[in-house]
Parts: C-alpha cells; structure tokens; sequence
C-alpha cells in the first residue's frame, strides 16, 4: 500500500475515532464505527468499551466473544489479530510498530503482528523491542 493512501486512511479514521471517542453511542452503534475504521464488520458479540484509540485501525482483526474494556490503544500498522474469547483490560496498549534505533534510520518502521489468543489483564502493555 502506498504512503499517500495510508495516510488518507489515518485521516479519515480519526474523524470516525472523533466521533465514537465524542459522542454518546449505543452498542450497536459503536459496533458499526469500529466496522468503519477497520474497514470488516464486526461480530455483535464484540463488547468494547470507550474511549477506543487506534492509528491506523486497516490491520486490526476481532474474532467473537471479545471484551475491550475502556481507554485500549491499538497501534496496528504491523498487524494485530484478536482470536475468539480475549478479554483486554482497561488501559492496554497494543503496538505493532517500532522504529531503528540507529539515528541515520530511525524514519524506518519495523513492523511485526501482536496476536492475541488469550485473555490479558490490566493495563497490559504489549510491544516488541529491536534485538
């Protein structure tokens, strides 16, 4: 995918993110916006509970019977799979994302898929680090 159509994609995400992090919304409704900003419907036994954070929202995949609980940021360029049954406490950040830690290549992304499969707690920090 090309830089310019990621980043539209990000704009347009946000104003949605603006919008379901704004305004009152009922489940079903909260439902039908996360379906917009990861461009797939969503199972109606998806629960998640705002405010909701993503930046790029495309490589986000839920599976059923998942519980977000409130104030999780998903960091999703690399990719995030949330298997059937997951529960994520509140505060949780899931990044799938990391930069060089060489300053001439620091701009480089590193991109590596978190996949979740079971249930995590609270304010669980999940992130991968360069070797």
């Amino acid at each position: 995918m090309e830089s310019n159509e990621i980043h539209q994609i990000i704009e347009q995400n946000q104003r949605l993110l603006q919008n379901l992090n704004t305004q009152r919304h009922c489940e079903c409704e909260i439902r039908q916006l996360i379906s917009e900003i990861i461009g797939a419907k969503i199972s109606d036994s998806v629960e998640i509970r705002l405010p909701f954070f993503t930046d790029y929202g495309r490589n986000i995949k839920f599976g059923k019977d998942i519980f977000i609980n409130f104030n999780v940021t998903m960091v999703d360029l690399g990719g995030i799979v949330i298997e059937d049954h997951v529960f994520i406490g509140p505060g949780a950040y899931l990044i799938s994302v990391n930069h060089m830690i060489d300053p001439k290549r620091r701009k480089e992304l590193i991109l590596k898929r978190v996949h979740l499969e079971k249930m995590f707690g609270l304010e669980l920090v999940l992130r991968f680090y360069q070797e």
